[in-house]
């Protein structure tokens, strides 16, 4: 885990992480003279914990500001791989600082044969925001079935459709939400379909389509929210500023 995202930290490592002075013998010079405050309160322990974002820390009267080093990325995860955390991770080495590479964690998981677009960020408010299932954010697929979709069978999916769910409660049927059902293109052989769901249980969209007798040959995620997965190939990552990502994922 990057360092500034401990709850508290001794007081020189905060100074010596900041750059405000560049060993520990600094920083006990400038406790022993009384330069060091926190809180307003002359500090004279090295050692006292203080919370880089909640404490006023200062040297000479000036105060300390610890900046948090987020980062977020879209990645185009490749078939054949598991979303592991450390699998999705080394798309972004090289990208952000060595010591906040930890930090970060794929958002949303696809099956080992699903491609598409996954997250990768070390922003916990935006993990928890988008995982959430108050928020509701649309995930679309496009999948490739086997056999002919028909209207009839597209109804069924678009009303709810009952699939069986396999997680830590045990196994259980469950009928899906309400999802957008669109037919790109349908032949005797094969069927290309749009699938947009506010849920995301395991394996869903399989199942789904598995339910209507047409089971998926191929499947990708194209976009979460107003964030799409656009012309990114395999592999490739794309990076974002947070406030162009919070306004595609949330407004």
């Amino acid at each position: 885990m990057a360092k500034h995202r401990r709850k508290k930290w001794r007081v020189y490592q905060l100074l010596v992480a900041t750059g405000s002075v560049k060993s520990k013998e600094e920083a006990a010079e400038l406790a022993h003279t009384g330069k060091i405050t926190v809180n307003g309160d002359v500090m004279l322990s090295l050692f006292y914990q203080v919370h880089p974002f909640k404490d006023d820390v200062r040297v000479n009267g000036k105060k300390i500001e610890l900046k948090e080093n987020r980062g977020y990325f879209a990645l185009n995860k490749p078939e054949g791989l598991d979303t592991t955390k450390m699998n999705m991770l080394k798309f972004i080495r090289g990208k952000v600082p060595e010591q906040d590479f930890f930090s970060y964690t794929p958002v949303g998981r696809l099956d080992r044969n699903t491609t598409g677009l996954i997250i990768i960020t070390n922003d916990g408010r935006l993990v928890r925001r988008v995982l959430s299932p108050l928020t509701k954010r649309t995930k679309v697929y496009r999948a490739v079935v086997q056999g002919k979709v028909t209207e009839e069978e597209a109804d069924k999916l678009r009303k709810g459709i009952e699939i069986i769910l396999e997680d830590d409660e045990g196994t259980r049927p469950y009928t899906t939400m309400p999802a957008q059902i669109r037919i790109l293109h349908a032949t005797p052989h094969e069927s290309e379909i749009e699938i947009s769901i506010i849920e995301g249980k395991k394996r869903q969209v399989r199942k789904m389509c598995r339910a209507v007798n047409h089971p998926v040959r191929q499947l990708k995620r194209i976009s979460i929210a107003k964030l799409q997965l656009g012309t990114l190939k395999e592999r490739q990552v794309k990076e974002y500023s947070k406030e162009d990502i919070y306004r595609l994922l949330f407004e």
